[in-house]
């Protein structure tokens, strides 16, 4: 089981940074500005009503434009130590809140399939709302993690950590 997630985290990673090579992106007017942002997540937790931790690691590409909104997409793996692993394949919404301080708050919201890599190659659906505080490039932030029909032990609240470049 260790030999599969380090070889599929090692194909996402390897299809993540091939894939999203950024991209120089020309701008119509001030208003319209945008760049692209990769984003580098990683995060623990686990289910209150349950003694079980999990892991994640996720990796997001996408447009931020000057308003402060984020649009992306994005994959990684999600992990129980005592259940199973999970492949995610998302759409990524971030609204960074304006603000004159070092600290930014912001929303985020993740949502799309996730594939299970058990033997039943099973599609489930994954939601990950999230809050938490921009500080430039690093972010903390607080998440709940819903995966639905069959892996109690994926979800639940989780902390968790980012890096945008």
């Amino acid at each position: 089981m260790r030999k599969l997630l380090f070889r599929s985290l090692f194909l996402i990673i390897a299809f993540t940074v091939s894939w999203m090579i950024p991209q120089k992106a020309e701008a119509s007017n001030a208003s319209d500005s945008k760049r692209t942002t990769f984003i580098v997540s990683a995060e623990i937790g686990g289910d209150i009503f349950q003694d079980v931790i999990n892991t994640n690691l996720t990796f997001s590409v996408g447009h931020s434009y000057e308003n402060g909104l984020f649009l992306g997409a994005g994959t990684g793996v999600i992990g129980s130590w005592e259940e199973d692993v999970s492949f995610p394949l998302y759409a990524e919404t971030r609204y960074n809140f304006p603000s004159n301080k070092k600290a930014s708050p912001f929303v985020d919201v993740k949502m799309g399939p996730a594939i299970s890599a058990d033997g039943s190659k099973k599609v489930v659906m994954y939601c990950s709302p999230s809050i938490g505080v921009d500080f430039g490039k690093t972010s903390l932030y607080l998440s709940y993690r819903e995966i639905k029909w069959g892996y109690a032990n994926l979800g639940g609240i989780q902390i968790g950590f980012s890096f945008s470049f």
